[in-house]
């Protein structure tokens, strides 16, 4: 399709309507990204974003096809991650995470092309940013585990809606699959809950 629409010279032809006004050629414009304006909510200079209604696979096709893009180019993800072309606040920087665990989710690869193992880019339930491999995933047993301990637990905007494969791909931990020792460490120095203490004596017998 790609051969097709420059062969014919609709590439070069086309503009699309910006939602900002104005028309540009799809090249330099993006399409709706993977949840609504969560790029516009974390990036001081976003691309221009396509101001057309929900489109029909082929539309989609055409304008990929001509050269939009869908959300963020790599090298922008990569640098927003490091805090380049960010804007400030705790807000600008749970939207990129939820860009990031919404794009991961779907294109597992993007984890490692982002370097995500290397960098602390999940905001806990206290608002600090971490590795997704110090999180545990919020399933039920974590909740109950741990549901006093916010600062282990991924906040939870970010993973609101992701199904329970998700955690492995994103790189969180699985309370079922801790150690009794990992759990230990996951608690820390704080109190641990009745749940917590009764799982850990089952796991010693």
């Amino acid at each position: 399709l790609a051969e097709r629409a420059t062969h014919t010279k609709v590439k070069a032809r086309l503009r699309v309507p910006l939602r900002d006004g104005g028309w540009e050629k799809p090249r330099r414009a993006r399409l709706a990204d993977v949840d609504g304006d969560l790029v516009d909510a974390f990036c001081i200079n976003p691309p221009d974003r396509i101001a057309l209604g929900p489109l029909d696979p082929p539309s989609r096709a055409l304008l990929l096809a001509c050269g939009a893009t869908e959300g963020l180019n790599p090298k922008s993800v990569r640098g927003c991650l490091k805090g380049e072309g960010l804007k400030p606040g705790a807000a600008a920087r749970l939207a990129l995470a939820r860009y990031v665990a919404l794009s991961v989710a779907a294109e597992p690869r993007l984890r490692h092309e982002w370097g995500l193992d290397k960098l602390s880019w999940v905001p806990n339930q206290s608002g600090t940013l971490n590795k997704a491999t110090a999180l545990l995933w919020p399933d039920d047993l974590a909740q109950a585990l741990l549901g006093d301990v916010p600062e282990r637990l991924p906040a939870q905007e970010l993973v609101l809606g992701l199904p329970e494969d998700a955690a492995p791909t994103l790189g969180f931990k699985r309370a079922a699959e801790l150690t009794i020792s990992e759990a230990a460490a996951f608690v820390n120095t704080r109190v641990a809950s009745p749940e917590l203490l009764d799982w850990l004596e089952s796991g010693l017998q």
